[in-house]
């Protein structure tokens, strides 16, 4: 049984199935409007907000070590419960996270997980940072992995990201980097 769902992406996401998923704060430009849009003006400005927010060190930042502790906990909590949590990567403004929910015999569907995580981390973050109402965009990316050559690049990508962002100039060095087979 597939399981198919649409907010603003559309979300294929079959029961143990192995995911990649990707979702930012609420103050980024949603994926959507960056993602498959021919106006360079909007990917220029993409570009640039998230360069701006990864030098901002400001107390949203996801990469701060109180929020940073805050969601590796929680992505490990739910390990081996809901998920085997097989990569992450914490940005300053969005979360790259592989799972594999094919080692229940019953699992969650992804909707239900991400909104566990989403929904924990948001209410832990808000009391952090004295706030209320949504944290996360409501959509998030994701991406059924459908082998494992696949897996390895999506890996790669994920582990790189602070790389290519320049925080670091090695993945090791990052903090907020897992990834549980080296």
């Amino acid at each position: 049984m597939k399981e198919f769902y649409r907010n603003h992406l559309p979300h294929l996401t079959p029961p143990g199935g192995c995911f990649f998923s990707t979702f930012c704060t609420r103050e980024s430009i949603p994926i959507h409007k960056a993602i498959g849009n021919k106006n360079k003006g909007i990917t220029d400005s993409f570009k640039k907000n998230n360069q701006a927010q990864l030098k901002n060190n400001s107390l949203a930042d996801l990469s701060s070590p109180v929020i940073g502790s805050i969601l590796k906990g929680i992505f490990t909590k739910y390990d081996n419960i809901f998920y085997e949590l097989l990569y992450y990567c914490i940005m300053p403004n969005h979360v790259h996270l592989v799972i594999d929910t094919g080692f229940k015999t019953d699992p969650e569907p992804l909707h239900k997980i991400m909104k566990q995580i989403k929904g924990s981390s948001s209410r832990a973050i808000n009391l952090i940072l004295n706030q209320t109402g949504p944290f996360w965009q409501k959509d998030s990316y994701d991406h059924l992995i459908r082998n494992d050559k696949e897996l390895g690049y999506i890996g790669d990508y994920i582990i790189e990201n602070p790389v290519k962002a320049g925080i670091v100039s090695k993945w090791q060095d990052w903090p907020y980097t897992y990834v549980k087979y080296s």
